[in-house]
């Protein structure tokens, strides 16, 4: 699938939401992007790393906040699922990410409250 332009795709931005795929994994392990919006200079990603499930959250270019499984995943098919839970209380006030593995939490990280938002101030 190529690219799409940003305005094709819902607005995630300042809001809690969640994503969730199945996945085969294979007996190599996993590796690869699941699900991507944005690029090098901004926007988030989940996706498979030295077997591990991880998302990482990429502010600006700048600083990048990440979060990852405690364990790899195994061998055959998974359902796996990113939950962003939004601070709230005004834009870019961060939030944190819970990663999941066929229902079981299996990892969290946080996202900073920059937002990108003091940075362009400055």
């Amino acid at each position: 699938m190529g690219r799409l332009s940003e305005n094709s795709v819902l607005n995630l931005k300042n809001k809690s939401h969640s994503v969730t795929a199945v996945i085969e994994v294979p007996k190599t392990g996993a590796e690869g992007v699941i699900i991507a919006q944005g690029g090098n200079i901004g926007g988030w990603s989940l996706y498979a790393k030295g077997g591990k499930l991880k998302y990482c959250y990429n502010l600006l270019g700048i600083q990048q906040f990440y979060a990852e499984s405690s364990s790899p995943l195994p061998t055959g098919e998974h359902q796996v699922r990113m939950e962003f839970a939004y601070a709230g209380g005004g834009l870019g006030k961060g939030g944190t990410v819970s990663l999941f593995v066929d229902g079981k939490k299996v990892g969290e990280g946080k996202v900073g409250c920059h937002g990108g938002y003091d940075l362009l101030r400055r």
